[in-house]
């Protein structure tokens, strides 16, 4: 009787171990960093995203996408308010947290991202020198427009990775 008790307490304590470890919590839609800007129907893997304060509570945000095409490659440079805390804003109800204007550095073409009709922006600290920002709204034409990406502090950024 009491090596069938053993038996049952070995088994019970490797069914907990094998639920507690195979019961991991996915990541939610918007917490995973894609580093991808959608602009009218148009993908663009981003080469970097970074970040400056320049009050409290102020961000200047600036990337660029990595080169496409005939060697095209578009900026994008705008400001975020975000008090340091997690933030998401439902643009329909509030203002944007998020403005920003996009150039295509070869044969002009400007976007703005400063006028939604609907959508969430959000943003969170995810260690000290990064955040992460998701903007998924509707613009004034009924455009998706998607940013979704890591942005680190400008001062720590290693720039010979790009050389």
């Amino acid at each position: 009787m009491k090596l069938f008790k053993l038996f049952a307490l070995t088994i019970m304590a490797a069914g907990a171990l094998f639920m507690s470890s195979s019961c991991s919590t996915p990541e939610t839609e918007g917490d995973k960093v894609e580093n991808i800007l959608i602009i009218k129907g148009q993908t663009y893997p981003l080469l970097f995203t970074m970040y400056a304060e320049v009050e409290p509570g102020m961000y200047h945000i600036d990337l660029n996408t990595k080169e496409f095409g005939d060697h095209n490659q578009i900026h994008g440079y705008g400001n975020l308010e975000f008090s340091g805390d997690q933030v998401k804003v439902d643009v329909s109800k509030q203002d944007p947290i998020y403005t920003s204007g996009f150039n295509w550095n070869l044969g002009g073409g400007f976007y703005a991202a400063d006028e939604f009709k609907s959508g969430t922006q959000s943003v969170k600290k995810t260690s000290s020198t990064t955040m992460h920002i998701v903007i998924d709204c509707i613009d004034k034409d009924g455009d998706r427009f998607y940013l979704n990406a890591e942005a680190q502090d400008e001062r720590t950024i290693d720039w010979s990775q790009f050389d």
